[in-house]
């Protein structure tokens, strides 16, 4: 009788620790079969052993996109060159947390995928990854994923796994990673703009009480000189930096859809000259280029497509990037990018953030909007997406400038994901030139 009872008690112990995770945190994997059917899958899925079978790891996700992913592990080049996931040996569940759909920033879409499926739930996954070769998508180490799954037939599929924005590892997640998170986040911003990093928001501050008279020069500099108004900056340190120069780009246009590496100022240009139309206004063209220009950083920061080692399509689904389109090259275009090549918008954290915007409704005067937010239908002040057809009334019939224009759609949006307060526009050039476009 002892030794049967000796032996239900290792059984016992062995069921437990084969039940909890290696690296499980309490409070966050207390078990794996603690975990419902949905979150049992998003852990499955996301775990990579030396054994992964990379077919079956494509068909994790939805069926209506099975086709890309299943050509993307089906070809030997991205294998052979660590593309995406490829450069990934082994990945373990750390940390896993469901959080309301509602509580998701609107980076990732989440009201498409609940008006698509038929049963949405979205995670945030703590993943310690050991990597072959450290990319922009997969670094060693622990790094944060939002996961979202959708139910079909029964049965979850992955349809979006994408890196963390800043405010959504803030605020979910075992604090311990999401602090390793953040300080990647920030490296990685910093390597953006590291003379900015060096900059207390005391000193940004500081540069309201020099700026009036700078920027009204600024402003007389750039009627008779459009090359831009960076000579008329304030220089507030001389810590080199690094800019954003590409962007990786799924060519879904071209036989056999590549991923090209385009350089960050020519894929501005392109994307504005096939969004809106070289006869606007000039500070409306640069308003919208600097929503085009931040929307394509921020791509590049905060992936959507670690995976397949991407950062945007050239559709309407991400932006519009088309080198044959009818009005690229136009000189309306190559100026207003220009103007802006050497500006940043940050937000009031003085922190990169998603700088949305859609075509929005014509011949509507942006002030008389009082109905909520929805998309290219009502885009009210502050609604933390730009309307472009709405900047080019703005600056058409009220002379507005196009920092104010960016002001007026994403200062105190609310947004998690955007900026709560005032949101800051800055210069830089070979050296980091700091200016701080008054209110």
């Amino acid at each position: 009788m002892k030794k049967i009872k000796w032996v239900a008690f290792f059984l016992a112990l062995t069921l437990l620790l084969v039940a909890v995770p290696v690296g499980a945190q309490q409070g966050t994997i207390a078990s794996y079969r603690a975990l419902s059917a949905s979150g049992q899958f998003v852990y499955d899925s996301m775990t990579i052993t030396e054994n992964t079978d990379w077919l079956e790891w494509a068909k994790n996700f939805a069926p209506d996109m099975q086709e890309e992913y299943i050509n993307f592990v089906s070809d030997s080049d991205n294998r052979e060159n660590h593309i995406g996931i490829f450069t990934v040996l082994s990945a373990e569940v750390v940390d896993i947390e469901q959080v309301p759909n509602g509580m998701v920033d609107a980076y990732y879409e989440i009201d498409t995928y609940l008006q698509t499926y038929e049963e949405v739930e979205t995670y945030i996954v703590g993943v310690n990854y050991t990597v072959s070769e450290e990319t922009s998508y997969y670094t060693n180490g622990i790094s944060y994923r939002m996961v979202i799954i959708a139910k079909m037939d029964g049965q979850w599929y992955k349809v979006q796994e994408a890196h963390c924005t800043r405010s959504m590892l803030e605020n979910n997640g075992n604090q311990e990673y999401t602090k390793t998170a953040l300080e990647k986040l920030d490296e990685k911003e910093s390597l953006a703009l590291t003379g900015y990093r060096a900059m207390s928001k005391e000193q940004v501050e500081n540069l309201e009480k020099q700026g009036k008279s700078v920027f009204q020069q600024a402003q007389q500099t750039r009627s008779t000189n459009a090359v831009g108004t960076q000579a008329a900056a304030a220089k507030v340190g001389v810590e080199n930096h690094k800019v954003i120069k590409t962007i990786r780009v799924k060519m879904t246009r071209l036989y056999g859809e590549p991923v090209h590496s385009v350089n960050m100022e020519e894929y501005i240009k392109v994307v504005l000259a096939n969004e809106v139309y070289p006869t606007w206004n000039g500070d409306a063209l640069r308003a919208c280029a600097m929503a085009v220009k931040m929307y394509g950083w921020y791509r590049v920061l905060v992936p959507k497509y670690p995976g397949m080692g991407y950062d945007v399509k050239d559709t309407s689904v991400d932006q519009n990037y088309n080198p044959s389109g009818a009005n690229v090259g136009n000189a309306n275009i190559v100026r207003a990018c220009n103007d802006i090549n050497t500006a940043i918008l940050l937000n009031s954290d003085f922190n990169f953030f998603c700088t949305y915007y859609k075509a929005g409704p014509q011949n509507v005067d942006p002030y008389s909007v009082t109905t909520p937010y929805q998309a290219n239908v009502s885009h009210p002040q502050y609604c933390g997406d730009l309307s472009q057809w709405g900047a080019q009334y703005l600056a058409k019939n009220y002379g507005m400038l196009d920092w104010h224009i960016l002001y007026f759609y994403y200062d105190y949006s609310g947004r998690p994901d955007g900026s709560t307060g005032q949101t800051y526009w800055f210069y830089y050039s070979d050296y980091f030139y700091g200016c701080y476009m008054y209110h």
